[in-house]
């Protein structure tokens, strides 16, 4: 298990989508590309008719794999956070967990 208070690299997203299924993988490889993705961009890019399906894949399936991995969760929601690489304020968005 990584320390949790480690960055989130490319190989523990490779790590966590080896446990996972591929849409869930997929879901993984789109945040370490964006950071952040509102629920409505996520249930697109997964196809799915109910953003439930969404927050189960995250809280069931993706969550659980990289607390086993990382021993932490990988994907947090937040009201209000700056993505520090773009100085854009976002609201109401899942994040890659990084520290």
């Amino acid at each position: 298990m990584k320390p949790t208070n480690s960055r989130v690299g490319p190989e523990d997203i490779a790590d966590v989508a080896r446990l996972v299924d591929t849409t869930s993988a997929r879901v993984l490889w789109y945040f370490w590309e964006n950071r952040h993705a509102r629920l409505d961009e996520l249930t697109k890019l997964v196809g799915e008719s109910s953003p439930m399906n969404v927050l189960l894949r995250i809280r069931d399936v993706i969550n659980p794999a990289a607390e086993q991995v990382l021993g932490k969760p990988i994907l947090v929601f937040e009201k209000s956070a700056l993505d520090y690489h773009t100085g854009e304020h976002i609201f109401h968005s899942w994040w890659l967990f990084s520290t």
